[in-house]
């Protein structure tokens, strides 16, 4: 019968069990006395209640009645009541087995989902009664071994199905320990967000049959990701906090993705070879500001075919070429040296041919610098020949520097609000960066991922504001005659705190 709702908090207090065991309860097929009593009892005609055919039938249909009380009591337990509540739902289980012929024991997961149908309104349709469609459910899941309730909207009935299964004390302290790994990772421990994480893993424990978080599996947060975004954003918290508590193993990280091929039409072998030279030898960059610096070059080099055709190398790049290239790149339309496939991009995005922005203008002649730099520094394989590096006679550093009125452009201020929960997530976040949070092959250590993280957040400055930030302008303590980039005095500045760390910023 019903066993002891006291619940050990984990596997080492002892091995939890479902709070009934079918096992002690008489599961023989209907006899033929048995489907006498429920057909009589079901009838409009059926006997007064204190008459001797009566008291037989209800003697007759106790071995029925006893385990359908037994669970309504089960999640009714310590609420009131209206008298005889638990008969309405003897008496539906009763009409049912009449029905289907046979014990509710030996129906099958159909024949169960049929009686406890798609929704409450469908129920109260079908068997004129609303509130024991639970103790329906309970009956499905704990005697009818239907694991899978999502067709019966157990989503509305989560929690509290899973306190009744499980226990009301185990489940909150399992969904705590979650609420708290999250909480020190920046997710929000507010009531709302405890409360949608509570009935998640209350569906994942109803659909694991266990109230052990190591016993949840992957499928399982595949079946609950299915019912809707909030659930699918649920269970991806929850399986980022096992994954932290080491009970699933950390996703695997993913390979880098093979390298792409470049078009080389419409410019010189020899740029083109340059170019993936240089794409594939070069160290200092990560794979895509590299992928994205590369497809710049190969546009200059259909650029060149055009107005330096015999321009064929980059050792052949001279000031005044230069200097043309940083006029003329100004002036350039979006797709206007692109790749047949780029054009067709373009023009799909419906900007072809629409003025370029300061933004991508910059970043031609960054990526041109930059490449041109680095050969005269380093030297690149090019065929089959040695390493070798190129010599220019002017510095692409001032040959190709950003104009003023392009630099004018970028550092218009183009603020927008940020909602300040988003925000106070992205300062936890920062404040707790660890080794794990940074990508394969990161190329700075981990002390300066934080200190950029640290100071992006609490100066709330734009990356390309960081990048132009000036060397010291960071303190571990104020001093008085620190001066911003005009050369004025300051007294607005932030005190940060991360752990042990301090440091005081300036604003300019």
């Amino acid at each position: 019968m019903i066993e002891s709702s006291q619940v050990p908090l984990d596997r080492s207090s002892g091995s939890w069990k479902m709070p009934v065991v079918p096992e002690q309860y008489d599961r023989s097929p209907l006899t033929a006395e048995e489907l006498w009593a429920l057909e009589r009892s079901l009838r409009v005609d059926r006997p007064r209640a204190n008459s001797h055919e009566a008291r037989a039938m209800r003697r007759i249909l106790t071995r029925f009645d006893v385990p359908v009380a037994d669970v309504y009591y089960l999640r009714h337990r310590g609420y009131r009541t209206s008298i005889g509540e638990h008969t309405v739902a003897q008496n539906l289980m009763r009409q049912e087995m009449y029905r289907h012929g046979k014990m509710f024991w030996e129906w099958s997961t159909q024949e169960w989902m049929d009686t406890v149908c798609p929704t409450t309104d469908v129920f109260t349709a079908k068997h004129r009664v609303t509130y024991v469609r639970t103790t329906v459910m309970d009956l499905a899941y704990l005697f009818g071994g239907v694991t899978d309730l999502r067709a019966a909207d157990i989503k509305t009935h989560a929690t509290l199905a899973a306190k009744t299964y499980f226990g009301a004390e185990y489940l909150d302290q399992q969904s705590q320990v979650v609420v708290e790994v999250l909480a020190k990772k920046g997710f929000s421990d507010r009531n709302e967000a405890a409360k949608t994480l509570r009935q998640c893993l209350s569906i994942l424990f109803i659909l694991n049959r266990s109230p052990y978080l190591e016993d949840i599996t992957v499928e399982s947060f595949d079946a609950v990701s299915e019912y809707d975004v909030e659930m699918r954003h649920a269970c991806g918290k929850i399986h980022m906090a096992l994954q932290h508590m080491t009970i699933l193993p950390q996703s695997p990280k993913k390979a880098p993705p093979p390298r792409k091929h470049f078009e080389n039409s419409g410019m010189a072998q020899e740029w083109y070879d340059w170019c993936i030279a240089w794409d594939q030898q070069e160290t200092n960059l990560i794979p895509r500001t590299r992928h994205s610096y590369t497809l710049r070059l190969l546009v200059i080099g259909r650029w060149l075919c055009i107005h330096a055709p015999d321009v064929r190398e980059p050792s052949q790049w001279t000031e005044d070429l230069a200097l043309h290239f940083r006029h003329d790149v100004c002036s350039w339309t979006i797709g206007q040296y692109a790749s047949e496939m780029g054009k067709h991009i373009n023009t799909i995005k419906g900007i072809l041919d629409h003025p370029m922005k300061p933004a991508t203008i910059e970043s031609y002649l960054g990526a041109l610098r930059f490449f041109l730099s680095d050969l005269v520094k380093r030297p690149y394989i090019v065929g089959d020949g040695p390493g070798r590096k190129i010599k220019l006679d002017f510095d692409p550093r001032d040959a190709l520097a950003t104009p003023l009125h392009i630099q004018r452009a970028l550092d218009v201020a183009d603020p927008r609000d940020i909602d300040l929960r988003v925000w106070a997530k992205l300062v936890i976040a920062a404040a707790t960066l660890a080794q794990s949070d940074l990508p394969e092959g990161a190329w700075y250590p981990l002390s300066f991922y934080r200190a950029l993280g640290l100071l992006w957040v609490t100066s709330a400055r734009r990356p390309n504001e960081i990048a132009r930030l000036r060397l010291d302008c960071v303190r571990e303590e104020w001093d008085p005659e620190m001066l911003n980039e005009d050369d004025q005095s300051s007294s607005n500045v932030i005190d940060l705190q991360a752990g042990k760390q301090y440091a005081t910023v300036l604003i300019d």
